[in-house]
């Protein structure tokens, strides 16, 4: 136990010492003693992190029973992480106070500097609530999850080991804002504001080429409306037309009616000059037998006749 919490003990600080002497005198870093002191706090909390939660998955996937089965590796990086807490605290408060050096606030009024015992009290007011979970974490968790536990429920203390997973996310964002933003803000700045200056240029052009847009489209609907009138009139002068054929077609076929009906009238007149003239025929033909029997019976006649 004593041997796993000396090697935790060296381990963090050791690594956050060893970070920020590489980062200090690297070839193309160079940071300063305060970034190198953010950014190796950061990485050294993003390693523990990354510790932590693959050592949880590790526990929470091997344990079937989430009561009673056990891994060794639960109360093993326990007692390797709790000297991390006691480190952090001390890394964080150095973290405070080059960030306190920057801002230019190291120096009371009158140029003397603070005392170190205000610094801190600055420094538990402002980070009050990291110092407490801290305190909690070695105070109470180490004891409850070593000790109190009784090797029960390994695999919860797994989950909660993976509620780390977050953490290199954050601080990998504060490592990029100081290593990068910071010594390029300048250069970004101009390129920014020639992008800006660029933007605007484009942004007139495209507002002169929106106003031609503007101006063909508005000519375009008047041309359209133009279109759609003479179309209008097009189909009046079809309809029109179509009006006039049909009634060209009733008068052709009334025309139709009335010549069927003078041809008809004309069949009756031809049959009944057929009749007359049948008629006149047999009118002949008795007067010309009347006239060949007349010589015969008229003396005949006109004897009775006397003799009566």
């Amino acid at each position: 136990m004593l041997s796993i919490l000396a090697a935790g003990s060296i381990f963090f600080p050791g690594l956050f010492l060893l970070s920020k002497r590489c980062l200090k005198h690297t070839p193309g870093l160079a940071l300063s003693e305060g970034d190198a002191t953010i950014v190796s706090a950061r990485l050294v909390s993003s390693i523990q992190a990354i510790m932590a939660s693959l050592a949880g998955y590790i526990i929470a996937s091997s344990c079937e029973d989430v009561i009673e089965d056990q891994h060794w590796l639960t109360s093993t990086y326990i007692l390797f992480a709790v000297p991390y807490f006691a480190y952090d605290i001390y890394a964080m408060f150095l973290c405070y106070w080059h960030k306190l050096q920057v801002k230019g606030h190291e120096e009371e009024e009158g140029g003397r500097p603070k005392p170190m015992g205000s610094e801190v009290a600055s420094y538990l007011r402002r980070e009050f609530l990291m110092v407490l979970h801290h305190v909690v974490m070695v105070t109470i968790c180490f004891p409850v999850s070593v000790f109190w536990r009784q090797g029960k429920g390994d695999y919860f203390q797994g989950v909660m080991f993976m509620a780390e997973l977050s953490t290199p996310s954050v601080c990998l964002g504060k490592i990029l804002i100081r290593v990068i933003l910071t010594p390029l803000s300048t250069c970004f700045l101009s390129l920014s504001t020639c992008f800006l200056s660029l933007s605007t240029c484009f942004l007139s052009l495209s507002t002169c080429f929106l106003s031609l847009s503007t101006c063909f489209l508005s000519l375009s609907t008047c041309f359209l409306s133009l279109a759609t009138c003479f179309l209008s009139l097009a189909t009046c002068f079809l309809s029109l037309a179509t009006c006039f054929l049909s009634l060209s077609t009733c008068f052709l076929s009334l025309s139709t009616c009335f010549l069927s009906l003078s041809t008809c009238f004309l069949s009756l007149s031809t049959c009944f000059l057929s009749l007359s003239t049948c008629f006149l025929s047999l009118s002949t033909c008795f007067l010309s037998l009347l006239l060949f029997f007349l010589p015969t019976f008229l003396p005949q006649s006109l004897t009775l006749c006397a003799a009566v």
